[in-house]
């Protein structure tokens, strides 16, 4: 029979015979099944090997030690754009894609390490526990940073002290992610902010954005310690470091205020020896930053209105792209849902303000704490407490 192809021809298929399907005897694929696992082991020791090396280049080794201890040296590309070929860039095409599509991917990675480690199966409480993880890995390579920086200053023997309680967790109560966190912020806006100096000065209008994988600019600088890209007017970085962190300090404890920071986001800071005491920071913790701020619509058009429609100021742990808790004080997870089809009973359910949305209704604000907790609040409803009968009126 004439089967019609796509392009206006024919073709005729005369069927001569059909051959059973059977498995390959083992000798027949041998050799293909050395070829395939030798293929899949070396890509999965290279993989280990660079994994390996990335997490010590994040904690501060260069990159031309490691590439010594490999028995190879550090090569640098030629500038390259996203168009270009291999041969433009003298890299590999796969490894231009990838430059042009490289994320921080700092919470995806935690996700998928928390679902590896679990295993394959998963209760509700399992997924929730995710869901509220606030470990930051990210943050790691920078306190060893800032330990190291400090390793020989006396003057910061308190704020080191500080930096001893490090659990990599964006906890709350913690004060040392809070130093930490500060300083990072202070080094890159500051470092990226000087780079962007020349586009300012051409292009007085623009205001830059700087992205959330800053590290992969950042980082480099500072361990080269580029002088011709070190900000005005420092000497060395040494000295650009510690006043991005005697800011950050400054700004913990309220001791610069807005007015001198909407004119000089970037002014030194003088902070006396008490200031870098412990005791001056106990106060402190991240929970005091990342306080929640949950506001009805109307009561921000009427403010006087708060107390009675706003959520309560609670402290939580978390942080905004690259914990998987994420939370700012005007940010967070609209809702967290566990459930498995057929077992709804064991679902977990959280939303912040509740479900009710009448402000004198008893239940208003119901469920609110849950979400703050963590807690493992139910999905489906409980036992009913009042309920609502509609009777049709007399005729």
């Amino acid at each position: 029979e004439p089967v019609e192809l796509s392009d206006g021809g024919y073709a005729w298929v005369d069927i001569s015979g059909v051959t059973e399907e059977r498995q390959r005897p083992f000798d027949d694929v041998k050799e293909d099944v050395k070829k395939v696992w030798v293929r899949i082991e070396t890509q999965r020791q290279v993989s280990e090997l660079a994994g390996k090396l990335i997490e010590r280049a994040n904690k501060g080794e260069t990159l031309t030690a490691l590439a010594k201890e490999m028995g190879t040296k550090l090569e640098t590309s030629r500038p390259f754009k996203r168009t270009s070929t291999s041969t433009e860039a003298g890299l590999p095409g796969a490894a231009i894609q990838r430059s042009f599509a490289m994320p921080l991917g700092a919470r995806a990675s935690r996700i998928r390490d928390l679902l590896k480690a679990h295993g394959s199966y998963f209760r509700e409480s399992d997924m929730l526990r995710i869901q509220l993880d606030d470990q930051s890995p990210l943050m790691e390579g920078w306190w060893q940073h800032l330990n190291q920086l400090l390793s020989d200053r006396p003057r910061y023997a308190g704020i080191r002290t500080l930096l001893g309680s490090w659990n990599r967790r964006a906890s709350a109560e913690s004060v040392a992610y809070r130093v930490v966190r500060g300083f990072r912020a202070e080094v890159i806006a500051e470092l990226l902010n000087g780079l962007s100096a020349p586009i300012r000065a051409k292009y007085p209008d623009y205001v830059p954005s700087f992205p959330s994988h800053a590290e992969v600019i950042v980082w480099p600088i500072l361990q080269a310690r580029a002088l011709h890209l070190l900000p005005k007017p420092y000497e060395d970085f040494d000295q650009f470091q510690f006043a991005c962190l005697d800011r950050a300090l400054a700004k913990i404890l309220a001791r610069v205020d807005s007015a001198t920071l909407t004119k000089n986001p970037y002014a030194a800071v003088q902070l006396s020896d008490d200031e870098l005491g412990v005791d001056a920071f106990k106060d402190h913790p991240w929970g005091e930053q990342n306080t929640t701020k949950i506001q009805h619509p109307l009561a921000k058009a009427v403010p006087a209105l708060s107390w009675l429609l706003d959520m309560p100021a609670d402290p939580l742990s978390g942080d905004t792209g690259h914990v998987v808790r994420a939370q700012s004080p005007t940010f967070g997870a609209s809702q967290r849902l566990a459930v498995s089809p057929g077992h709804e009973e064991s679902g977990l359910f959280h939303m912040p303000g509740g479900q009710s949305g009448h402000p004198l209704s008893p239940f208003y604000g119901a469920g609110h704490q849950d979400w703050v907790d963590g807690n493992a609040s139910p999905l489906l409803p409980g036992a009913a407490i009042h309920r609502l009968r509609l009777s049709a009126a007399p005729p």
